[in-house]
């Protein structure tokens, strides 16, 4: 009798009792994971944009920063690494397997953390900016934000969809 059965039709199993039980098919969420997956790789190419510049000197997201009392910081752009190297995974895991709720709800938490840190790469800039009295915030930080805005979209849409 299975053989019958069309090969997208859900696969059946039986329950305690012995009847069929079909389990619910994973939804598919190309559209959401694509942009999550997006948002993450590109969080990662934004922490080799310059993030600073003024005049000769260009800093990225692996170099020293200043704090506001002129202490070194060094690489803030390491937690953006790991931030969009994680959005990357769980997008392409989403897309490739179909909704999963659990690794949805890590990725919504994981982007809205990485909205955060991309504020820490923008004020990074803006306190070398501050100390050095000028200069221009560059790419690699406006890039950062979009990018994890755009990703926090992406794991919404994902975590939105709904099974049929």
């Amino acid at each position: 009798m299975s053989s019958l059965r069309p090969p997208s039709a859900p696969k059946v199993q039986s329950d305690q009792y012995g009847f069929d039980v079909a389990r619910a098919v994973r939804p598919a969420v190309r559209t959401g994971a694509g942009l999550l997956a997006l948002g993450g790789f590109a969080h990662i190419v934004a922490v080799f944009l310059p993030w600073y510049s003024v005049s000769n000197v260009e800093l990225k997201g692996l170099d020293q920063f200043l704090t506001p009392d002129g202490q070194p910081f060094y690489g803030p752009g390491k937690i953006w690494l790991v931030v969009g190297g994680v959005l990357l995974a769980l997008g392409l895991t989403q897309y490739i397997a179909g909704r999963i709720y659990a690794l949805a709800i890590a990725a919504v938490l994981v982007a809205i953390l990485g909205v955060f840190t991309s504020l820490l790469g923008v004020g990074a800039a803006s306190n070398v900016r501050k100390f050095n009295g000028g200069g221009e915030l560059g790419t690699g930080c406006w890039i950062g934000i979009m990018s994890m805005l755009l990703a926090l979209a992406g794991a919404i849409q994902v975590l939105a969809k709904r099974r049929r």
